[in-house]
């Protein structure tokens, strides 16, 4: 944002300079009729959900403090692709040591930046805290899907805790969300709960806050001018004729509406040049290989299963939908989430994440070396996005206010086959910020699954020493720590408490397979 530019709340000041009352604000729908004392100890919160959940093992670490070796291997849980004779047709769980923490095989790699450089991927485990085995209680889509905004015990969603006690604009933003309510509040506040994600976005953002759905913002903006006008007036004949030295507030209460009217401009402009951004960003960091020095040609996969999405080799259907909505979509969640985060229109977001391999994250019979390809560049293009998001909320002076969480609906049990994953009950929660104790895991996993048919070390949940089982209401209870508010959760306590620096570090023993 330029030096220049006004933020919203700064919008919300004028006009309440300007004369324009905080009800009447209300009832336009500019802010919501009900609004919490401010908190400035609250964060933001930023939930990245997604649908089904990739392979995890090319992101999530299996035995982060533990030599690979201690491991049963599945031939489903691959990191690395094997080039034969020009061919990627098979492939091996690899890692990398990064800081101490055995990091799957894409984490050793440098990232595209802004500024047209790059960046080392691991600078995220700098502010990384993960918490693995967590166990869901709900493999089915939308049992799991409710149970991340509405753990057990609770009927208001995790996106209010900090929605419902802080005075933004809007109170929460959600995008591709599932279930259909993604914001319940306690104090019936009213946030975007979907956002349209066509045509103009920040027609869209602002839309539902309209005294008239049906009308666009634009005309709303010029009904709040014409009742300016009418004040303006109103004020011109009573008060200046007993009162001169007024004239500088009137000339000011006149020029709002101009000023607000620019600054709208210079905010859809600063939103196309976001999306741009992380366009570019994606591209770059998502390009389908052959890249330089890749000799391979083709994607072969085990078993003599060629890897092919709708008959196409997934090569060919990466390049072509690079640049198209695939790549579009993710650059329009991590603009919004920068646009409302910079610009202080929301404390609470929710996105749902989607897959642009054309298979989606729930890789049912999906063989490994297509898994471990597309998720490899998924997670390359999150990661860069997640970086620059980072990197601009730390110039804001935001980033130790914002905790940021991923994880799937649930985990992904491999087949002994390696064609394919199905749901597991047991996921890992993967939490950004800088008041965590970064480069944190923990969770203990089984060293080797109890299901006959999915073997191997995979993830599924042990027990914790002093904690048992870490279930979804630990995870609400420490999110509630990480946000500073009154936990919702009396089933279960919290997994992190703040030390004297004011950083969070984790209850829980280092994860090891037990």
């Amino acid at each position: 944002m330029s030096k220049n530019s006004l933020s919203r709340r700064d919008m919300i000041k004028m006009l309440g300079i300007a004369g324009i009352s905080t009800s009447f604000l209300g009832k336009m729908g500019f802010i919501p009729e009900v609004s919490a004392a401010s908190n400035s100890d609250v964060k933001n919160f930023l939930m990245f959900q997604l649908f089904g959940a990739p392979s995890r093992w090319t992101w999530v670490p299996l035995a982060p403090y533990e030599s690979t070796s201690n491991m049963v291997s599945n031939p489903n849980v691959i990191t690395k692709l094997i080039d034969t004779s020009g061919n990627y047709e098979s492939g091996e769980y690899k890692t990398i040591n990064i800081n101490g923490v055995n990091m799957p095989w894409i984490w050793q790699f440098d990232l595209p930046t802004s500024d047209g450089g790059s960046r080392p991927m691991s600078d995220l485990m700098d502010d990384m805290m993960i918490f693995q085995g967590v166990n869901v209680g709900n493999p089915a889509h939308s049992g799991a899907s409710e149970l991340q905004f509405f753990p057990s015990g609770i009927n208001h969603s995790l996106t209010s805790l900090n929605g419902d006690v802080t005075n933004f604009p809007i109170p929460f933003v959600g995008m591709r969300t599932s279930p259909n309510r993604p914001y319940v509040s306690k104090v019936n506040k009213t946030g975007v709960d979907s956002l349209s994600m066509s045509g103009n976005l920040l027609d869209n953002l602002l839309s539902p806050f309209n005294i008239n759905v049906s009308t666009s913002f634009k005309d709303q903006l010029s009904l709040v001018q014409n009742n300016k006008k009418t004040e303006i007036g109103l004020f011109n004949t009573t008060s200046l004729e007993t009162n001169k030295k007024l004239q500088k507030t009137i000339d000011s209460d006149k020029s709002a509406s101009s000023i607000l009217q620019k600054n709208i401009a210079s905010m859809s402009s600063q939103f196309s040049a976001l999306k741009n951004k992380y366009i570019d960003l994606l591209k770059r960091a998502c390009a389908p290989m052959p890249i330089s020095g890749d000799s391979v040609t083709n994607l072969v996969g085990i078993n003599d299963k060629p890897v092919m999405v709708n008959g196409v080799d997934i090569r060919e259907t990466l390049k072509t939908k690079q640049g198209t909505s695939i790549i579009n979509r993710l650059a329009d969640e991590f603009a919004v989430i920068e646009f409302c985060f910079v610009n202080k229109l929301t404390s609470s977001i929710a996105v749902g994440l989607a897959s642009f391999s054309g298979f989606t994250f729930d890789e049912h019979t999906v063989n490994c070396v297509s898994a471990c390809y597309t998720n490899s560049l998924w997670n390359r293009g999150f990661a860069a996005c997640l970086l620059e998001l980072s990197d601009v909320l730390k110039q804001h002076n935001m980033w130790d206010d914002t905790i940021i969480q991923v994880n799937g609906e649930f985990g992904r049990t491999p087949k002994n086959t390696g064609t394919g994953s199905d749901h597991a009950l047991d996921v890992e929660f993967t939490y950004f910020g800088g008041s965590l104790d970064g480069n944190t895991f923990s969770g203990n996993t089984l060293r080797e699954s109890t299901r006959t048919n999915y073997l191997g070390t995979w993830g599924e949940g042990a027990t914790n020493e002093g904690h048992g089982r870490i279930t979804i209401a630990h995870m609400a209870a420490t999110l509630a720590s990480f946000l500073n508010v009154e936990s919702p959760i009396t089933s279960a306590s919290t997994l992190v408490e703040k030390n004297s620096n004011g950083i969070y570090t984790s209850k829980l023993n280092k994860t090891k397979l037990v």
